[in-house]
C-alpha cells in the first residue's frame, strides 16, 4: 500500500507503536505493507486533493460503526420477556390455539385430532397435565397452575434468560419452574447448560484415570529417574537420581538447576555406577535443551520425558522427594546442620525395604545388605520371589487406588473436541481453557491436541470432552498466522523449537519449601 504520508509508514512498521484503533480494526482482514511514495509519483495524491463531488457517500465510517454496534446490542443480549409478548405469541401459536379449544370443550379425546404436522409427543405432554391447564377469560394466555405456558417461539429465549448468570442445571430448571412451563422444558434446560462453553470451562472435573503401574526393570541401574528438590532456604537445590529397580537414591547438592551445573554432577554419579539404559526426566529447562541431549548422546543413554505437567508419570522419584524434604525440615526444627542430617536419612533409607519389593535398596543395588548402626544377619534370597512380591503389591495398590477414586478409562479419541486444564493464576481464572482444541493423536495416556497450528500434549486427565451440537462448525485445527511460544492455556507449546524463559521464582513455586528464612546462618551450612 503506497502513501505519501511518511509518518504513516513508521507507525505501521514499528512494532512498539500502535496505529489508531479504528484504523487497526478496519484493516485487520487484510495483509499489507505500508510503503512511502512521494506525492509527485503517487497517483492517489491527485485523487485525495481533487475528490469527486458528483456522488456522495450515503454512510460514513462512523455511521457504519454505529449501525454495527446497534445491531449487536439489539440481538446479542436477550431482553426481558413481557406478559404482552406472551399474549401476542400465544394467539399466533397453532398448537396453543388448538389446545385452548380442547380445554374449553373439555373433551380431551379430540386433542390428537389436530393437523398432522403437530408434534405427537408435545400433545401427549399437554394431555398428561390436562388437570392443571386453564385458559384466561380473554383466551390470551394458558396456565399450568400458576405458571405460564409459553408458545414455541419464546421457549429458546426463556431458556437463555433463565441461564443468565450461568447457574447449574438444577438452579436453571428451578428458576424456570417458578415462572413458565412448556413441553420438554427439563430436557432443553439440561442441553443448554451442557452445551455452554463458559460453564464447561469453569467447572472442575474430578474424574480420575485408572493407574498404570510401571513394569519392574530387568536389573539394577537400567532405568533411572531424575528430579529436583528445592530451592532450600540457603538457595541450594537437591538433585536426585533414583534407580527404579532397587529404589536406590543418589542425592547431590547443587547451586542451580541449569544444564551446565547438572551435567558435571550426573557425570560424577555415572562414573561411579555406570551408564543406565534409560533416564526418565520431566520437561524442566535443564533437560529439554540441546546441551543435555548432546550429553545423553555422548554417554549413550536414552533420555525419556514424561507427559508434561503430570508428575504422577515419574512417581518413583516424586514419592522419594517427600521424605527427603521432611529430613531437611526436621533438621531445621531441631537446630541441627541439615547436610549431616540429610546423610543420616539417606543411610537409613537405603537400608530400609520399600513396600513394593520388600528388599532394601542397597541389597538390590549392591547385592548385599547395607550395614548401619543396627546389627543384622544377612539371608541369601533369589530374584523370583522379588518379582512375585512386586507384582502382587502393585496389583493390590492399583485395585485399591482405582476403586477409591472411581477411576474410569477415558474415551478420548482422535477428532474429539476438548477443553484443556489451565493453571489458575487468580480466582477469576477458569479451571479449563474456554478455547476448544481438537485431538490429533492418542498414545496411551498421552493425548496431543491442536488449535490454530499449536500442538499441546497433556495427560488424559487434563482434558475435558466438549459437548456441542454437530451443526455448529468448529475451527480448532485450521492454520493461522498466530505463532506464539505459549498457547492460551499458559503452558509451553511443543511444536515450537524454543524454550520458555524461566522466571526467577519459577523453581521456588514448583518445589516449595516452607522454612523459617530467619534461622541463624550456622544452621544453613
Amino acid at each position: 500500500m503506497d502513501t505519501d504520508h511518511k509518518p504513516l509508514e513508521l507507525i505501521f512498521k514499528n512494532q512498539k507503536s500502535k496505529p489508531p484503533e479504528r484504523w487497526a480494526l478496519r484493516l485487520q482482514p487484510y495483509k499489507f505493507k505500508v510503503v512511502h511514495k512521494a506525492g509527485k509519483s503517487n497517483p492517489a495524491d491527485y485523487m485525495s486533493r481533487h475528490p469527486q463531488t458528483l456522488h456522495q457517500c450515503v454512510t460514513t465510517d462512523d455511521m457504519d460503526t454505529e449501525i454495527h454496534v446497534r445491531f449487536i446490542a439489539k440481538h446479542a443480549i436477550p431482553k426481558a420477556m413481557t406478559l404482552q409478548e406472551v399474549k401476542k405469541e400465544t394467539v399466533k401459536d397453532p398448537v396453543l390455539l388448538h389446545l385452548k379449544e380442547v380445554i374449553h370443550s373439555g373433551d380431551w379425546t379430540h386433542l390428537y385430532d389436530g393437523p398432522s404436522e403437530f408434534d405427537h409427543s408435545m400433545l401427549k405432554a399437554f394431555h398428561n397435565v390436562r388437570e392443571e391447564l386453564a385458559v384466561l377469560d380473554d383466551g390470551s394466555l394458558i396456565l399450568r397452575g400458576n405458571r405460564l405456558v409459553l408458545p414455541q417461539t419464546l421457549q429458546t429465549r426463556a431458556l437463555a434468560l433463565a441461564h443468565e448468570g450461568h447457574q447449574g442445571v438444577v438452579k436453571t430448571k428451578q428458576l424456570l419452574r417458578e415462572k413458565v412451563w412448556f413441553p420438554g422444558i427439563d430436557k432443553q434446560s439440561e442441553e443448554l447448560v451442557s452445551q455452554c462453553i463458559p460453564c464447561q470451562s469453569s467447572v472442575l472435573r474430578t474424574e480420575h484415570q485408572p493407574l498404570q503401574m510401571s513394569e519392574l526393570p530387568t536389573g539394577p541401574w537400567k532405568n533411572v529417574s531424575v528430579d529436583f528438590c528445592g530451592p532450600l532456604p540457603c538457595g541450594d537445590y537437591l538433585f536426585v537420581m533414583l534407580d527404579e529397580y532397587s529404589r536406590f537414591p543418589f542425592v547431590e547438592i547443587t547451586s542451580s538447576t541449569s544444564a551446565h551445573t547438572i551435567i558435571p554432577v550426573m557425570d560424577k554419579i555415572l562414573s561411579l555406577v555406570g551408564t543406565p539404559e534409560v533416564v526418565k526426566r520431566d520437561n524442566g529447562p535443564p533437560f529439554s535443551g540441546n546441551i543435555f541431549g548432546d550429553f545423553a548422546h555422548y554417554l549413550g543413554f536414552h533420555h525419556r520425558k514424561i507427559t508434561p505437567y503430570w508428575p504422577q508419570a515419574n512417581a518413583v522419584v516424586e514419592s522419594f522427594n517427600r521424605p527427603l524434604i521432611k529430613a531437611v525440615h526436621t533438621a531445621m526444627v531441631e537446630g541441627k546442620p541439615w547436610k549431616q542430617e540429610l546423610y543420616k536419612f539417606l543411610r537409613n533409607y537405603r537400608a530400609t525395604p520399600p513396600h513394593t519389593t520388600n528388599r532394601s535398596p542397597a541389597e538390590l543395588f549392591f547385592g548385599r545388605p547395607m550395614s548401619i548402626k543396627l546389627p543384622s544377619i544377612s539371608h541369601p534370597t533369589d530374584d523370583n520371589d522379588l518379582r512375585q512380591t512386586d507384582a502382587q503389591r502393585k496389583t493390590k495398590m492399583k485395585l485399591y487406588a482405582d476403586e477409591r477414586r472411581n477411576a474410569v478409562h477415558s474415551q478420548l479419541k482422535q477428532g474429539d473436541v476438548v477443553l484443556i486444564r489451565q493453571r489458575r493464576t487468580g480466582k477469576m481464572v477458569t479451571p479449563f481453557n474456554p478455547k476448544p482444541y481438537k485431538v490429533i493423536s492418542v498414545k496411551g495416556t498421552m493425548v496431543t491436541a491442536k488449535r490454530h497450528g499449536h500442538e499441546v500434549t497433556r495427560h488424559r486427565s487434563l482434558y475435558k470432552l466438549r459437548k456441542h451440537e454437530p451443526s455448529v462448525p468448529l475451527n480448532c485445527d485450521s492454520d493461522s498466522s498466530e505463532d506464539d511460544d505459549e498457547d492460551s492455556t499458559g503452558y509451553q507449546v511443543h511444536d515450537q523449537g524454543r524454550q520458555r524463559q524461566q522466571s526467577p521464582n519459577q523453581d521456588q513455586r514448583r518445589y516449595p519449601i516452607r522454612a523459617d528464612r530467619r534461622l541463624p546462618r550456622r544452621l544453613l551450612d
